[in-house]
């Protein structure tokens, strides 16, 4: 098999994981257009919209669930603010649908250079389990997930600076709400003239075989192991792989040794682009393969050999909450 060029794996590792987590079963949720047009619009009708004219003394304006607060002190100069509702731009970034009504805002200048921003948005969306993000569509750039400030049971945000228009995006899956117990199989390490069986059936701290997986089946993986030994020690092993539907592999990055040791981890980063994944077996949630990887600490190299025998789980992080205050 060929080798996934790493930058595809890096690319898709990062788009599929963020921070924090989120409650619900792992059950799939059947993207309904009607969400979109009739629970999602929580009331709002396509064409409403709100103006007001912001100075120095700030303020709030309000639309159908949506606002937009200035600071007292943001602004040197008025500036016009509208939002107006608007239907929901297509093609949502896979596999997140609607949660609520898109909200366009435009100003009538541009917004200043402040810290922290000057404009805070928050848009409503309808009761929810599913990981919830914030988003911004604009004509140049398309669908732009953005890191929000808040987010709670009717409305979730952040400061901004710019137009566009806003809306609320929920997975289409209930994911589980942590990674404990998920997966199952095994890796077999050789490094170092040891080797190592890790079992991931076993029920341990930041053990787990999950994966996420992209419109085109490319998928980003984490298998994770963390074993005690007979005098207490942790010993870690951490593989983010990546695999396209074809059959190739990339690896992303490896974190192996001993947790706390003065020179941390044995490691590879995905910049070096010298492992491989070989993979023998694909199918479904189960993945056979080998890794071959160098791993460096202090400044000493040494190469890893992980074969894979393991079943995955389905699970994704829930948006992480980053205020700029």
């Amino acid at each position: 098999m060929r080798k996934l060029p790493i930058f595809l794996a890096f690319v898709l590792a990062m788009a599929l994981v963020s921070a924090c987590d989120d409650g619900g079963e792992k059950t799939n949720n059947v993207n309904n257009a009607n969400n979109v047009n009739n629970a999602n619009n929580l009331g709002c009708t396509v064409g409403d919209e709100a103006s007001a004219t912001f100075g120095a003394a700030g303020g709030t304006l309000t639309l159908c669930g949506a606002s937009v607060t200035v600071d007292a002190g943001a602004l040197s100069a008025d500036l016009g603010v509208t939002l107006r509702v608007v239907a929901v731009p297509a093609d949502a970034p896979h596999p997140f649908e609607a949660a609520g009504p898109a909200f366009e805002l435009v100003t009538d200048g541009a917004v200043p250079v402040v810290s922290p921003e000057a404009l805070s948005i928050l848009v409503p969306h309808a009761p929810t389990t599913r990981h919830l993000f914030f988003y911004r569509h604009t004509a140049a750039f398309g669908w732009q997930e953005v890191e929000a400030c808040t987010a709670n049971e009717t409305v979730i945000g952040q400061r901004m600076s710019v137009g566009g228009t806003y809306v609320a995006l929920a997975d289409t899956v209930n994911f589980p709400s942590d990674v404990d117990g998920l997966g199952s199989g095994t890796l077999v390490s050789h490094f170092e003239g040891e080797d190592r069986t890790w079992d991931l059936d076993f029920d341990f701290i930041d053990t787990y075989a999950i994966y996420n997986e992209g419109a085109d089946g490319t998928r980003g993986i984490t298998l994770s192991a963390v074993v005690q030994d007979g005098e207490g020690n942790l010993q870690v092993l951490n593989l983010k792989l990546g695999t396209s539907p074809e059959g190739e592999g990339g690896v992303l990055q490896i974190n192996y040794g001993l947790a706390g040791h003065p020179d941390g981890f044995w490691a590879y980063l995905p910049f070096e682009d010298t492992a491989t994944f070989t993979i023998t077996a694909m199918e479904g949630e189960a993945l056979q393969g080998t890794v071959t990887a160098p791993l460096t600490r202090g400044g000493v190299t040494g190469t890893i050999t992980v074969d894979i025998d393991v079943t995955m789980e389905l699970f994704r992080y829930a948006a992480e909450l980053v205020c700029q205050e």
